[in-house]
């Protein structure tokens, strides 16, 4: 394999399309819960005068995701009138979703639609399929994920050479580009996680040409007693890092259903909004000489690696 391409002025076009940061219309939010909270109500901060941010415009770029699994119909329907752009729903023991037929179908045309399955046994992503065209879903509108991790990448503990390899690795032994996104759990690192996912994205996109890889990142607590705080700066300075670094759907677990914490993690959507309104776009740190280093040394790194084969 030769060296990764980042020299013909058509691939530097390219990529620098994908890694230019992401519209609020480009980038889908999930805020993991079944407590019920109204979507078409969000705060931006608490005072005393309970300060409240109107619901978002619906425009292509200022829409975002506002979907909790597991969540009744009545609140899934809430959810998409207050301008849900995709949801992500987990099935906790079985694929069937008779009961959300009336629901669903007719309103998911401009929507993306995720499932993740816990007992795989019983998940078949075909018969699924199946059912969301038999609702007349548009196939390029909804993902279909099962819950093998097949194609996931663990920068959590801060080591991003080796998960990436093992991924390209994967995907070449197969012979076959996965048509689902990338699932990637970030690190803490915030610089580290930028030039990773970015790095990530310019490996992905030399594996085959003309494919624009789709990079779903899932942030979750695993602390379910650590301090509030901590918790809401490391969710926020995550996500933010996430979406500069150029990831395409960010899901939020939070470490408890607390109203205070729910709360405060929806504030994050409304953060990015506000930042993308101040610059235009998320990529902040646009041509920073120390992350375009970062990123082509890892690039350089992990295609040395595939060579080794």
């Amino acid at each position: 394999m030769n060296n990764y391409k980042r020299n013909s002025e058509a691939w530097q076009q390219q990529v620098q399309k994908e890694l230019n940061g992401k519209a609020m219309g480009e980038l889908e939010f999930n805020i993991d819960s079944n407590l019920k909270i109204d979507p078409l109500r969000s705060y931006l901060y608490d005072s005393t005068e309970k300060t409240e941010v109107a619901p978002l415009p619906q425009s292509d770029n200022l829409s975002y995701l506002r979907i909790h699994s597991e969540a009744e119909n009545s609140l899934v329907l809430d959810a998409l009138k207050g301008g849900a752009d995709g949801i992500y729903y987990e099935f906790q023991k079985t694929f069937e979703i008779a009961s959300l037929d009336s629901l669903l179908k007719g309103v998911f045309g401009q929507m993306i639609f995720q499932v993740f399955d816990i007992e795989e046994s019983q998940f078949s992503k075909e018969a699924f399929e199946s059912k969301l065209q038999a609702l007349e879903f548009e196939k390029e509108k909804y993902f279909v994920l099962d819950n093998s991790n097949k194609y996931t990448v663990d920068f959590s503990s801060g080591e991003v050479l080796e998960p990436i390899v093992e991924l390209l690795r994967r995907i070449l032994k197969e012979g076959a580009f996965p048509q689902e996104p990338i699932i990637v759990k970030p690190t803490q690192k915030f610089f580290v996680n930028i030039s990773a996912l970015r790095a990530l994205r310019v490996l992905l996109m030399n594996l085959e040409e003309n494919i624009v890889p789709k990079i779903l990142l899932i942030k979750e607590s695993s602390n379910s007693e650590g301090d509030f705080n901590q918790n809401l700066i490391e969710f926020t300075t995550d996500t933010l890092s996430s979406s500069i670094g150029g990831a395409d759907f960010i899901s939020l677990k939070p470490f408890s259903n607390h109203p205070d914490q729910l709360s405060s993690l929806r504030n994050i959507p409304n953060l990015l909004h506000l930042e993308s309104e101040l610059t235009g776009h998320y990529d902040g740190v646009e041509g920073a000489r120390s992350l375009d280093f970062m990123v082509d040394k890892i690039c350089e790194e992990v295609w040395s690696k595939l060579n080794e084969e």
